[in-house]
């Protein structure tokens, strides 16, 4: 876990250059066509988001279903962040239908009810089964991966929860 935490502190030493582009390919998931200004994430955004992402990997490493859900959670609440932060700062920005997704997040991950885990076989929540996608974006991280890469698979968690629903919520 350590060597996690050292590698992302090493390799994403300048937030201000990779969130940016991390965001940028994020957003590509969503729409192909979308562009996200560099300047639109100041540097004191950048940092927190970084540090929330080393926070929320090593709670997500403990392998135990409320820190993998609250880790998701928070996941949800640094990227909805960020986008509020960009779009305070660039209001033609839209990070609409990601920032949604991270909101989904957050709201399915506040109640353990929507969450189905199972360590190296099952992640699922609202019913949607996420567990490649989380492996993905850990991933990016861990085996030191582009920025571009870890934007690829952070797009790709977040498109799978586009279409999340509260049904299972609504079942208990």
């Amino acid at each position: 876990l350590r060597a996690v935490v050292w590698w992302v502190l090493a390799v994403w030493a300048n937030p201000r250059e990779q969130v940016p582009v991390v965001f940028a390919t994020a957003l590509k998931a969503f729409d192909t066509k979308a562009e996200l200004d560099p300047k639109c994430i100041s540097d004191d955004t950048a940092v927190k988001f970084n540090s929330a992402v080393d926070s929320i990997i090593e709670q997500m490493m403990e392998k135990r279903k409320k820190k993998m859900r609250l880790g998701l959670r928070d996941l949800g609440g640094a990227v909805d962040y960020v986008g509020n932060q960009v779009k305070a700062a660039c209001p033609t920005a839209d990070l609409g239908r990601m920032q949604r997704a991270a909101e989904k997040l957050v709201r399915f991950c506040g109640d353990k009810a929507n969450i189905e885990y199972e360590v190296k076989k099952t992640l699922k929540v609202a019913g949607t089964d996420i567990h490649s996608k989380v492996n993905g974006w850990i991933g990016a991280y861990k085996n030191q991966m582009t920025p571009e890469n870890a934007g690829k698979e952070l797009g790709d968690l977040l498109l799978a929860m586009e279409d999340a629903s509260d049904r299972k919520a609504e079942l208990y």
